[in-house]
Formats: structure tokens, sequence, C-alpha cells
């Protein structure tokens, strides 16, 4: 049953992520919505199951890597959705362009 609810806490977290990516990068289009949602709390909710995973796992896990991993996956999944927002700065123009 503990590796049941660690591999839901796994999949939980996949699905946080990929939900804070997806927003980020339609927010960031040019016909995005009204409203900015604020995405960077899914790269910690994202992290916050990865411990719970880890935690619920048989097996015993040293403490260390509880903290290693909450730090780590919130570094690697806040990058990663801050560059799902590719808007261009103002002024700035893509190289080779005319205009």
């Amino acid at each position: 049953m503990r590796i049941v609810i660690s591999v839901l806490c796994f999949m939980a977290s996949v699905a946080v992520f990929l939900h804070g990516l997806v927003t980020e990068y339609r927010q960031s289009r040019e016909s995005g919505p009204i409203a900015i949602v604020p995405t960077l709390p899914s790269a910690v909710g994202g992290a916050m199951m990865i411990f719970l995973g880890l935690f619920w796992l048989p097996a015993p896990v040293p403490w260390w890597v509880y903290v290693l991993s909450f730090f780590g996956v919130t570094a690697f999944y806040g990058f990663c959705i801050n560059l799902a927002n590719h808007r261009r700065k103002p002024g700035k123009r893509k190289p080779g362009s005319a205009t």
C-alpha cells in the first residue's frame, strides 16, 4: 500500500508541474488570458509531492535526500516554468529580422 501512495504522489508531482508549465506557456502568448495566474507555486507543490512520495517509499531514505530533493526539484521545476514564459522584452528583436 505504501508503494501505491508513493507512486500516486510522484504522479501528482508531474501533474502539478505540467499544469504550471502549460499555464505559464499559455499566459505568455500574445492572445493570453485577461488575468495572470501565479505559476511558481506549482514548482513548490510539485516538490512537496516528491517529498511525500519519498516519505511513503517502503525503503529507508536518508534525511538529506528529502532536503536535497525538495530544494533541487523546486529549483528545477521553477526554472522550467520560467523558461515556458518566453516573452521577448520590448525593444529586443530576433537576430536577422529587418524590423
